[in-house]
């Protein structure tokens, strides 16, 4: 009899330990769904803010009065960012010789347009850079920049011939073994 209170007592035992297993796996579950119900919303509320200040930027570059932007449909390239040096700090000779008043003397030398302002912390300048495009135009025919051609101009030329070079040429792929069109990726000089 001894031998059978021993086993209700561990029957009883092992079940009510079961349900308190339960109960705190449902508690904990409860807690952990709260928590990321409430995550959610914040993220939400986050999102909406951002949006709402990418579409503020966005009108707010719209209004810009910058002619620049408003002609060629951009505005600024570039960025390059130059360390504040302290009066005490000791420079290199590399770095004298390029100073930054050098550097952006060979910027406006180009034909760069920039503009500088300080960062927030005034330890750094950014200066902004770009170019328009008659200058984009100018450096491209310069170094003979590769631009795609166009492949329906490139098919007429070719099915036309050129007078006095060559005659009409014909480029057929009746069998589709290429996935490419004859006149696809071919590319010219500025």
């Amino acid at each position: 009899m001894a031998d059978d209170d021993e086993s209700a007592a561990e029957a009883s035992t092992g079940s009510s330990g079961a349900g308190t297993t339960i109960g705190a796996v449902l508690g904990i579950s409860l807690v952990l769904f709260v928590l990321l119900y409430g995550l959610l919303k914040i993220a939400k509320a986050y999102d909406a803010k951002l949006r709402a200040r990418v579409a503020d930027i966005e009108l707010s570059r719209k209004k810009s009065r910058d002619a620049f932007r408003v002609q060629n449909g951009y505005s600024w390239d570039w960025v390059v960012v130059f360390k504040v040096l302290e009066e005490d700090e000791k420079t290199k000779p590399f770095q004298r010789e390029h100073s930054v008043k050098w550097i952006l003397s060979k910027f406006a030398q180009g034909g760069l347009q920039m503009r500088m302002f300080y960062s927030v912390q005034n330890d750094e300048v950014y200066c902004k850079l770009r170019a328009t495009l008659e200058r984009l135009e100018k450096e491209a025919d310069r170094i003979d920049y590769k631009l795609p051609l166009d492949p329906q101009a490139l098919q007429k030329t070719a099915e036309r011939g050129r007078e006095g070079k060559w005659g009409p040429l014909l480029i057929e792929d009746p069998h589709n073994q290429c996935p490419f069109g004859p006149y696809d990726y071919i590319y010219g000089k500025y």
